[in-house]
């Protein structure tokens, strides 16, 4: 049996532009689950700061107060339960914070995104050379540069983030390009049509008069 293989030509300006948009939108998909992730651990960490630090006021209370003699029942219980209550409600939070593994989460996505915004510049400068470069030199380019940076961008991304939130991200991502490539087109037809600046008061250099020099023409004395 035979196999004849005839691939299809391929427009290098378009295809390199269609994979530039497909990793900015999937590297901005990265960034803003990068940015839920920082936010939900700067919470769960100011929690806990602000849990230690009332933890620590209620024990230096209780000891200088010596509440824990009190004669009230109710005030030495309760000075007594509550540091250890609220010292089990930070370890709580810490191990869900170990658990979830928020540092290598974090890393994971910095590392793709780092990966596809290198992939996006070795694309964009191969692009603005295709009519600077021999035919060779950019074929080589592609297979060697583009298609691979863009490959393993595109791997790491997809091992990064979850199945679940691919979607979801993916979607933000591309209604926040198209929303800043309207507004970008927006202002070069407002900058297109904006008039030029002609100044009211025109000020023009006032001539000079040429300066005369008196010329001596009696001879000396013998």
């Amino acid at each position: 049996m035979n196999v004849q293989i005839n691939p299809p030509s391929i427009d290098l300006h378009k295809d390199l532009g269609d994979k530039e948009f497909e990793l900015r939108s999937k590297r901005d998909a990265v960034g803003i689950h990068y940015g839920a992730l920082k936010k939900t651990q700067d919470n769960f960490q100011k929690v806990i700061i602000v849990l230690s630090l009332f933890t620590a006021l209620l024990e230096t209370v209780k000891t200088q107060l010596n509440l824990t003699q009190s004669n009230n029942s109710v005030v030495s219980n309760s000075s007594a339960v509550c540091p250890i209550f609220l010292s089990t409600i930070v370890g709580i939070i810490s191990s869900l914070l170990k658990f979830r593994d928020f540092p290598q989460k974090l890393e994971n996505d910095s590392k793709a995104i780092e990966k596809a915004s290198y992939a996006i510049t070795r694309i964009r400068e191969l692009r603005s050379s295709l009519n600077f470069e021999e035919r060779v030199v950019i074929q080589n380019s592609y297979l060697d540069t583009a298609l691979s940076t863009h490959r393993e961008a595109l791997e790491l991304i997809e091992t990064t983030l979850n199945p679940k939130d691919r979607q979801n991200l993916f979607q933000q991502a591309q209604h926040n390009l198209l929303k800043i490539g309207e507004d970008a087109e927006e202002f070069k037809h407002k900058l297109k049509n904006l008039k030029p600046y002609v100044p009211k008061v025109m000020i023009t250099a006032k001539p000079m008069k040429p300066l005369e020099f008196s010329v001596d023409t009696e001879e000396p004395p013998v």
